[in-house]
């Protein structure tokens, strides 16, 4: 909407749409017309909160609870086959390497792009700490690990952080 004004007029003038409670996603730029249309109809996507500690059965519970069972299921499945390849070597789950924020899914997301997104989001997030994803030699599938930055105060508080529940 290009002016917030201009549309409480045009609600004034021409109705107010009946919103739903749930999310919804509009194109930039969108016309009054396409606003209140998108907004009359029920929700159009679904937002997942990933919060700093909860277990990756948790996340999977809550995108099953905002999606179905079925997309649920192939979260899971799609965590565990993502688990064999990452690069962290992580024993068999992304426990504990997927990001924490707010994730969006559309009415044509998948469970792998849902997935990839989280863990793209937690490579970001150690990338900013300074931490490196282990690089694996050329010779063999040996997996040699970065070192780290040292940590300093400001780290090891960031960190406390980010790990600490919410509540």
């Amino acid at each position: 909407i290009s002016s917030p004004l201009a549309f409480r007029f045009d609600t004034l003038i021409f109705g107010t749409p009946t919103v739903l409670p749930g999310s919804y996603q509009m194109k930039q730029g969108a016309t009054f017309a396409q606003v209140k249309s998108i907004l009359s109809a029920h929700p159009n996507v679904r937002v997942v909160d990933v919060l700093p500690g909860l277990t990756l059965h948790e996340v999977a519970v809550d995108v099953a609870a905002d999606t179905s069972n079925t997309f649920g299921d192939h979260f899971v499945a799609e965590a565990t086959a993502m688990a064999s390849t990452s690069a962290y070597k992580p024993n068999g789950s992304l426990e504990g390497l997927i990001g924490a924020g707010q994730y969006v899914i559309t009415p044509s997301e998948t469970a792998s792009g849902l997935l990839k997104a989280m863990v793209k989001s937690f490579d970001h997030e150690a990338k900013a700490a300074g931490s490196r994803r282990p690089r694996r030699s050329t010779g063999s599938m040996r997996i040699s690990w970065s070192s780290p930055p040292p940590l300093t105060r400001r780290r090891v508080t960031t960190l406390a952080t980010c790990r600490r529940s919410p509540g």
